[in-house]
């Protein structure tokens, strides 16, 4: 009579279960701290790669936004003239 399938695996599997169950705390650490230096490995390369300078995007503005800027004055002018918009009160003047 033919053995079934486990019968056949069972001297395969045993040795194998045998030393998986003798060494399995050492195997996960192994695993774990070799998977932690592969992510700090490829972080570092991430890191230390330089950004394509070729890479440029496009900024549009629209012409409010052009003239806002180009009539901006420093905060070094001796322009002083601000003043609240009209119809707004100032909550902290007395």
């Amino acid at each position: 009579m033919k053995d079934s399938l486990s019968a056949q695996l069972e001297p395969i599997i045993k040795p194998v279960a045998k030393f998986l169950w003798r060494f399995h705390v050492m195997l996960y650490s192994f695993i774990v701290i070799g998977g932690v230096a592969v992510v700090i490995v490829l972080f570092i390369g991430l890191l230390s790669t330089s950004p394509d300078q070729s890479q440029t995007t496009e900024t549009i503005f629209d012409k409010k936004t052009i003239k806002s800027i180009e009539n901006f004055e420093p905060a070094s002018s001796s322009i002083d003239s601000f003043s609240l918009p009209a119809g707004r009160s100032n909550p902290f003047a007395e």
